[in-house]
């Protein structure tokens, strides 16, 4: 554990928020009524490393009412700690992805709002790893297809946009046509890495059209 962490875990765990006894009541609160504690903070805010993300994710794993809180820096759009706030909710929600189930339509509807591509890339992975509701699927579609056709969008950002596109093509068969022409205009001009994942979206979509024949 990182030396800078040690005293802040201590508290963490003397306070009883440690471990899986914790249960939280607020989970269903308002993002506006939620006030994040110096505690996370003060961890966010820590030297920015693996290891130190690690540590709040696993916080954040066992403490609804801490993710909760995390969510609300999030949304505050203040850097860094906004950005190491979604880095870590991003690492809590790889082995136990329902974590986010609550948020993930907010984070998807605010994803253009955000102006570092970051947020974007944490925001498709985290609703790649989940079924694609009907509340929010029609907003992810839109907002996906807009990241791949701006040529501002990071290649990592885009990637995921076209493989949560080709996990979609899967049901939804009438996109198919539009998230290949889409994709094919883009590599016209677009980098190396781009074409790479472009050619391997393109492969599975075109698999999905031979089956259905």
């Amino acid at each position: 554990m990182p030396e800078a962490f040690v005293s802040n875990w201590s508290r963490y765990q003397t306070n009883g928020k440690s471990g899986n006894n914790s249960t939280s009541k607020n989970t269903n609160l308002s993002l506006k009524t939620i006030r994040s504690e110096p505690f996370l903070e003060e961890l966010l805010l820590q030297v920015m490393s693996r290891a130190n993300t690690d540590l709040v994710a696993g916080i954040l794993s066992r403490d609804p009412e801490r993710l909760a809180q995390a969510i609300a820096i999030v949304m505050r759009q203040e850097e860094p700690i906004s950005r190491r706030a979604m880095w870590a909710i991003d690492i809590a929600c790889e082995k136990n992805p329902g974590l986010i189930t609550p948020y993930i339509k907010l984070l998807i509807i605010k994803m253009p709002e955000f102006r570092h591509d970051a947020f974007r890339r944490h925001i498709l992975r985290i609703a790649a790893r989940l079924p694609f509701h009907d509340s929010y699927k029609g907003v992810l579609l839109n907002v996906c297809f807009d990241i791949i056709a701006d040529s501002n969008k990071a290649i990592a950002v885009k990637a995921n946009a076209m493989q949560i596109l080709s996990r979609m093509a899967i049901e939804e068969p009438d996109i198919r046509h539009e998230l290949k022409e889409t994709i094919r205009y883009q590599m016209e001009e677009a980098t190396p890495g781009f074409r790479s994942q472009a050619r391997k979206v393109l492969n599975k979509v075109k698999e999905l059209d031979t089956n259905t024949l």
